[in-house]
């Protein structure tokens, strides 16, 4: 571990101990699992309070760059990056309605049909043999466990999270993973549980493969747009079947009922 502390003098000090600890992350000074000084040192370190190291270490693992273990044995250890807090955040968004369905519906339109449309220019003969691969497992359940959505399902999201890998920029991948497996993978109700769905599920991702095979990026782009349009109908419908009632509904119908 190489990462060396700068001595603050400055107001807001646990703010600034924050930044320093994150650019040592960032910058590859402190890694994973690495483990931080304990809080005096670090107060020594940083010539700050125990308490705005303490309040440092919050906000750090608030951001999920370390995890806090309580007890002797605890102490602040580096966490390794991934799309935990960013998922959990947008999970949020979206259950607190502060992002509505027809938001997400058009982000994943235009996202699934750019990265598809790059993924025909970059697709090559291994990566279309992983996709064949996830397309016969779908094919495969469709034929000899009709009532076993979620096997279906599974493929589905692995040959989405593939699309996004055969572009070769990991931002497309980490965020497909993320909306794909963390969020409308984890939530029963945006599966497709119709055995007739789960037909034109395939042959949507069959019609994508032959585009790919051709690297022809307009076409794939227009199906991948089309076949998350149709999906997005689909998991609208199931969202307002899975909704709540609203409470104001019988207070409306009773007022209209007391004016007629």
């Amino acid at each position: 571990m190489s990462f060396k502390a700068t001595k603050i003098k400055r107001d807001k000090i646990f703010q600034l101990i924050v930044e320093q600890i994150q650019e040592a992350i960032l910058r590859g000074e402190l890694k994973p699992q690495d483990r931080l000084p304990s809080e005096m040192k670090l107060s020594q370190m940083f010539s700050a309070s125990r308490s705005s190291v303490r309040e440092a270490l919050r906000i750090l693992e608030q951001k999920g760059l370390i995890s806090i273990k309580r007890g002797a044995l605890g102490g602040a250890v580096v966490r390794r990056m991934d799309t935990t807090q960013v998922t959990e955040g947008f999970t949020l968004l979206l259950k607190y309605k502060h992002v509505r369905f027809d938001q997400m519906a058009e982000f994943r339109e235009v996202l699934e049909g750019g990265l598809t449309a790059l993924a025909a220019q970059r697709v090559d003969d291994t990566a279309l043999a992983r996709l064949k691969s996830i397309l016969q497992k779908a094919r495969e359940v469709l034929d000899h466990s009709k009532e076993d959505w979620r096997a279906f399902y599974d493929q589905d999201i692995a040959f989405h999270v593939e699309l996004a890998k055969i572009t070769k920029n990991p931002v497309f991948t980490s965020v497909l993973c993320m909306l794909h497996q963390d969020i409308l993978g984890a939530d029963d109700k945006f599966a497709v549980y119709d055995h007739e769905l789960m037909k034109q599920n395939y042959t949507d991702l069959a019609n994508i493969i032959t585009a790919l095979e051709k690297k022809d990026s307009q076409e794939a782009s227009r199906l991948a747009r089309e076949h998350v349009r149709r999906f997005n109908g689909y998991m609208k419908a199931q969202e307002e079947m899975f909704a709540p009632p609203d409470p104001n509904q019988g207070q409306q119908v009773a007022i209209a009922e007391q004016n007629d």
